[in-house]
């Protein structure tokens, strides 16, 4: 009884990511920019980043929190585990249909 409960949850957390996904706003060159500086480096200073992007400082955070907020970025710590011992991870995602 719980897995059909689970996976009803899990569809409706994907439809709801579909809708989230389909309702956000368009992105514009300068936004595509950005995601690509911090896709390189997602540490890069806000001085660095004004300077390649050729913008204000109020205008590159009003940016960033307008796609935190649309979920199109997102800050997240990954861990090296090559670097690591002892230490594992996975990241699975499994959908059954029920026929």
């Amino acid at each position: 009884m719980q897995w059909i409960s689970y996976t009803r949850l899990l569809d409706e957390k994907i439809q709801g990511a579909y809708k989230t996904m389909s309702n956000s706003k368009k992105l514009d060159a300068m936004d595509k920019k950005l995601i690509s500086y911090l896709s390189e480096d997602g540490r890069m200073p806000v001085k660095e980043l004004v300077k390649k992007l050729q913008i204000t400082s109020p205008t590159l955070q009003v940016r960033i929190k307008n796609l935190l907020q649309s979920g199109i970025l997102k800050i997240a710590g990954v861990v090296d585990i090559f670097k690591t011992k002892k230490l594992f991870m996975a990241f699975i995602a499994i959908r059954v249909l029920m026929i």
